[in-house]
């Protein structure tokens, strides 16, 4: 992919998925969410050329959780010139997840993901010329995703993985793999920040990515890994029908506030469970 099919294309999902967002804003803003690593800095290089097509407003946020000492403190200068470079404006903001993390019993991981979400719900609640945020999720992400959901016992909602769009959260990348975004960076000569626990961490996704995944290759061959993120899509996309007769059995059986059981009899057993979720 070169480096104007990569930016057109990444540009025009982030128009599709902002009209889904707000359909009723012409000129939507965008946030997106700058970590310095190599998804978000693609991201972000994406956008710019939207806001250039579409006038929309861009501005991003990076979250610095100082859980690496120095290496962090790196990770948000770099943002910062890059941003200055780009003329974006860059909010911040300095939040331990840990506790967080002890609070609720879950990972850093999860903590860190749940501070990010408040950041940037809050700038989007706080400025109103943004109207979603984007994050640098991609296919690699999706697989990596669905496959943690397989084997910790899902149905198809959980099957999905990550959304295109999650209310205000919008995900431009999941179409484009890491190597895409490797190698679109490298054509352009445009860093950015590694942080190392992304490939030898031990936590779950670190441990799933560079032990489960090579013995995926191995057996299936190459680009296998890919399947679970277009098992994704193609669930996303048939459970948006079935949500949609859902919605229709729901109204048809709805009494107020009660549902009818004979009127949940009448439903096939598959789309009687949908209404009930």
């Amino acid at each position: 992919m070169t480096i104007s099919t990569f930016t057109a294309t990444v540009a025009a999902e982030i128009g599709a998925l902002l009209a889904r967002v707000r359909p009723d804003v012409a000129r939507p803003g965008l946030l997106v969410a700058l970590s310095g690593g190599p998804d978000s800095v693609a991201l972000l290089l994406a956008a710019r050329r939207w806001s250039a097509d579409s006038g929309g407003a861009l501005a991003a946020a990076h979250l610095n959780h100082g859980l690496r000492g120095d290496d962090a403190d790196r990770d948000e200068a770099f943002c910062r010139d890059l941003c200055a470079r780009l003329d974006v404006r860059l909010a911040t903001r300095r939040d331990d997840p840990r506790p967080v993390a002890r609070a609720r019993g879950c990972g850093l991981e999860e903590a860190g993901r749940t501070l990010r979400r408040r950041f940037l719900e809050t700038l989007l609640d706080t400025e109103p010329g943004l109207h979603a945020a984007a994050t640098g999720h991609h296919r690699d992400d999706q697989t990596e995703t669905v496959l943690m959901r397989l084997f910790q016992g899902t149905g198809p909602q959980g099957l999905r993985g990550i959304r295109p769009v999650s209310g205000r959260i919008i995900h431009p990348l999941l179409g484009v793999g890491r190597a895409e975004i490797v190698a679109f960076l490298g054509a352009t000569g445009q860093p950015w920040r590694e942080d190392v626990s992304n490939a030898s961490g031990e936590n779950l996704r670190a441990r799933l990515r560079r032990e489960l995944l090579p013995v995926v290759r191995a057996l299936f061959g190459p680009g296998s890994d890919d399947a679970p993120a277009r098992l994704a899509e193609v669930l996303d996309d048939d459970l948006d029908v079935l949500d949609g007769l859902a919605a229709r059995a729901t109204a048809a059986c709805r009494d107020g506030d009660a549902l009818l059981v004979p009127g949940l009899r009448e439903l096939e057993p598959a789309l009687a469970r949908h209404v009930l979720r």
